[in-house]
């Protein structure tokens, strides 16, 4: 992976563990790794009619340095926050198997 690729800064954060009565996680989005220099792009963009508004889906792509130990701590249950943008974390992948790379599969709702 070529360092001037990693041009974004990114957040993964996580629901805390805490759930309501429904069973549901609660509270404030946590920060699990901060400031990570990553790779953001953007692969296909849809927009959808849902209770009469419309709304944009972005599926993308992010690309991070990976080590011994990421792929288990990220999760898809987690979400990214790349300046304005959150992205959905939909799968975690390592690419060549080495570890070297993770790339997270996303989607970002617009609007």
């Amino acid at each position: 992976m070529q360092a001037g690729k990693l041009r974004h800064r990114i957040t993964i954060q996580r629901r805390p563990l805490t759930k309501d009565s429904a069973g549901q996680r609660t509270g404030p989005w946590e920060d699990v790794f901060i400031d990570l220099p990553a790779e953001v792009r953007d692969l296909a963009g849809r927009e959808l009619v849902s209770a009469q508004e419309i709304h944009a889906e972005v599926t993308g792509a992010i690309f991070l340095r990976g080590f011994e130990g990421w792929r288990s701590q990220i999760k898809p249950d987690m979400r990214v926050v790349s300046g304005e943008r959150i992205f959905d974390v939909r799968s975690v992948t390592n690419p060549d198997g080495r570890n070297r790379e993770l790339q997270l599969l996303t989607m970002e709702i617009v609007g």
